[in-house]
């Protein structure tokens, strides 16, 4: 039985507009479009069997569909995410009826102060869509389901935000413009938050959501990261530095990992003994039975940050080690992974300077692909962190 799969598909207006061409432009306002004629353009290109030219949203899902079900997949739910103006609105329900009638179960969200007035969209709209989007997310995620981001369709800034969400949450994002033939798969980029690094900063964070003075602000940005700079914009309509758009999207996304990869370590009963001697008992006679009794400090380092994973069990020694062949960095390497078996659990190898040793990392049900994503397959070191901190904002 395959995941449930939600596509989170912003919403345009393509279906009125595309309805009003086909009426040689007989109305200028889109709103004033009889509902009748949307389902007569509607019904024409489902006669014609050209419904993917029925709406960006339309064509993206269809399309995507498509190319889900040669994957051995498909969108079970079509969640729509909805601007907060009237012709949005008027196509709510027929876009709702349409995806309902080709089986997908439909979910709607309208995006208060996603308007066409410039300050309403900038400082409301796009912090609620970003605020909307992660709840989704976090919300659909905790369901059990595999949130991909549709983001095909509405206003161009509210695409470009929901692709970024989708790059700082690990989730596929898809785009396709009408005319294209073929969807485009946005994969997210093999970078992460560095959670560590940015919780010390938590509070200021908050500061700027609520709104901080220029003299204030100027005081904080002479000791904040750099690039916290690039996050935060000055409001006349409150006189205030606020978070920014993108301020709002990293901060959002940093509580919401915050929430799954952070907590607190149990220093006891770490490692499980299996069979023969470990690494470290050869290589320094000791017998490791938790995180303290690792006698190499940078291998403590590192599993720590394993083990600060929410979604992280136990760390497993395992019986294959090389002792006294001295690796030039200490790192995982991944092996392979077991989400079948009980435990579910990603095999890696430590590479240090006293040799080589395999573990296991158990997982909760349905994390080994995200341990791997956060650690990835070519290796976590000390010397290269994979992780996004201040001077690559």
């Amino acid at each position: 039985m395959s995941t449930p799969t939600v596509a989170l598909t912003t919403t345009g207006t393509s279906l009125l507009s595309n309805t009003n061409n086909w009426l040689k432009r007989k109305y200028k306002n889109l709103v004033e479009i009889p509902e009748k004629e949307i389902k007569d353009f509607i019904a024409f290109h489902k006669k014609q069997n050209t419904e993917t030219r029925i709406s960006a949203e339309i064509n993206a899902t269809l399309q995507l569909n498509v190319l889900f079900q040669k994957q051995g997949r498909k969108i079970d739910i079509v969640h729509l995410i909805l601007s907060d103006t009237e012709e949005t609105k008027k196509e709510m329900p027929i876009l709702k009826k349409f995806f309902a009638e080709k089986g997908f179960k439909v979910e709607v969200t309208v995006v208060e102060g996603l308007r066409y007035k410039e300050s309403q969209f900038k400082m409301a709209g796009l912090r609620s869509l970003i605020n909307r989007l992660t709840e989704l997310i976090d919300s659909y995620k905790a369901r059990g389901f595999c949130v991909i981001m549709n983001a095909t369709g509405g206003f161009k800034a509210e695409i470009a935000y929901a692709t970024v969400l989708a790059q700082l949450r690990h989730i596929e994002s898809y785009y396709i413009y009408e005319s294209f033939q073929e969807i485009v798969p946005l994969p997210y980029l093999p970078l992460n938050l560095d959670i560590e690094y940015w919780q010390k900063w938590l509070k200021y964070f908050e500061f700027y959501e609520k709104g901080v003075d220029t003299k204030t602000s100027d005081e904080y940005l002479e000791f904040l990261p750099p690039g916290f700079r690039f996050l935060v914009e000055f409001s006349e309509t409150d006189k205030k530095w606020h978070l920014n758009p993108a301020g709002e999207t990293f901060y959002l996304s940093l509580l919401s990992e915050k929430e799954v990869y952070l907590k607190h370590i149990d220093e006891k009963n770490v490692f499980k003994k299996r069979k023969e001697t470990t690494l470290w008992e050869k290589a320094k006679n000791i017998y490791v039975a938790t995180l303290k009794d690792i006698p190499d400090r940078e291998v403590k380092q590192l599993l720590r940050r394993v083990l600060r994973f929410q979604f992280v069990n136990k760390i497993e020694l395992v019986d294959y080690h090389k002792v006294g062949v001295s690796q030039r960095e200490t790192c995982l390497e991944y092996r392979t992974k077991h989400e079948d078996s009980i435990p579910h659990y990603v095999q890696y190898a430590i590479k240090c300077k006293d040799g080589i040793q395999n573990i296991n990392i158990w997982v909760e049900k349905g994390f080994c692909d995200e341990l791997i994503q956060m650690i990835g397959k070519k290796g976590l070191s000390l010397g290269r962190r994979r992780h996004i901190n201040a001077s690559a904002l």
